[in-house]
């Protein structure tokens, strides 16, 4: 079922093109489409063939990314940069971490924690759980990114949130737990990262949770990409908008009478803008209620598995994620769907 709804809004996706101009942002927005299921259906494919991922193999590439990340942290700043494209973004900046081998800090915060999610569906705790400290480390010392780390805590918010609905008991200890390691870790973190964005931010988000919106340029854009894409859905009444069109409907909410809140939104703004930085909130702005399909498709790809913690926290997390900036068309999250519809398969047979 998820692989037919990714088809169908890929088969939808073409359609919006035939009546949009056909360019560079349009082709690149249709391409979500294509690697969602093409990515997706591969990894699923492969996964039926291979029958499991293999921990030696998974393990080996956390270390190189690990690696690579202790080195521009510790060594050199563009150790490997050359592989990137852009040479990685960010790097030059003294508040901001490094990029081992994606394209900017943030995107590699987000990496640790799609590969914790893979760690985490697919072995056993006491197998992976030192991958995962490594990953932590990772994602707090060498990344360094607020904007992954945000989205850490709010998945983690929600998955006890979810388990508290549930009326299950073990939720209240994961809660004292997640609580112990976030004290632990801020204290062992704090006198290095004291003068960091990433802690300077926290700082921000204590102090005031809505000023928080406007402290730091990159944290006020995603919200604002997030709020206005649901907001163009719901004033087109939920009808498709299609291609190239969120920068004029950006320029029209400008001129618009601003409220406390749309004041924060647009505190960092742009004259310009050719993409939506928000993975889901792109094909809801452009698809409008039938972009609606690839989130359902997601959780479906869990679905045989979501009374299960990980999975139930992996798909709680990947839906947080890809309300970012984090575009549908990275790999890992083609696979990352294909690896959970295989095992929910499993599962069920």
């Amino acid at each position: 079922m998820s692989i037919y709804l990714f088809g169908a809004c890929l088969v939808f996706a073409l359609l919006l093109l035939c009546f949009n101009p056909i360019n560079f942002n349009s082709l690149r927005d249709v391409a979500n489409y294509f690697s969602i299921l093409l990515v997706t259906w591969a990894s699923y494919v492969s996964f039926y063939e291979v029958k499991k991922l293999d921990f030696k193999f998974y393990a080996g590439i956390n270390l190189i990314w690990l690696f690579i990340g202790v080195v521009q942290t510790y060594v050199y700043p563009f150790f490997m940069t050359f592989l990137l494209n852009g040479g990685g973004r960010g790097i030059d900046s003294e508040v901001r971490g490094v990029t081992s081998i994606s394209t900017e800090p943030s995107q590699y915060g987000t990496m640790c924690i799609l590969f914790a999610i893979i760690g985490l569906i697919n072995y056993p705790l006491k197998k992976v759980w030192w991958v995962l400290i490594l990953l932590l480390f990772q994602l707090i010392m060498l990344a360094q990114s607020a904007t992954a780390a945000l989205t850490l805590a709010v998945g983690i918010a929600a998955f006890i949130g979810v388990k508290l609905l549930l009326f299950n008991k073990r939720a209240v200890g994961y809660a004292v737990i997640v609580l112990a390691i976030g004290f632990i870790t801020y204290k062992a973190t704090y006198e290095t990262l004291k003068d960091q964005r990433i802690y300077n931010l926290a700082e921000e988000l204590v102090a005031n949770p809505v000023l928080f919106l406007a402290a730091d340029g990159s944290v006020s854009e995603r919200f604002m990409f997030v709020y206005y894409s649901f907001k163009g859905m719901v004033d087109n009444q939920f009808l498709p908008r299609g291609y190239n069109k969120f920068n004029a409907y950006m320029q029209e909410q400008f001129r618009l009478p601003k409220t406390e809140f749309t004041k924060l939104l647009l505190y960092f703004t742009r004259d310009d803008y050719t993409r939506i930085l928000s993975g889901i909130g792109s094909i809801i702005f452009q698809l409008g209620i039938f972009g609606f399909l690839i989130p359902i498709g997601i959780v479906l790809c869990f679905r045989g598995q979501l009374f299960e913690d990980t999975h139930l926290f992996a798909c709680i997390t990947l839906l947080l994620i890809l309300l970012t900036a984090f575009p549908l068309m990275t790999a890992i999250v083609g696979f990352l769907l294909g690896n959970s519809l295989y095992l929910t398969r499993k599962h069920h047979e």
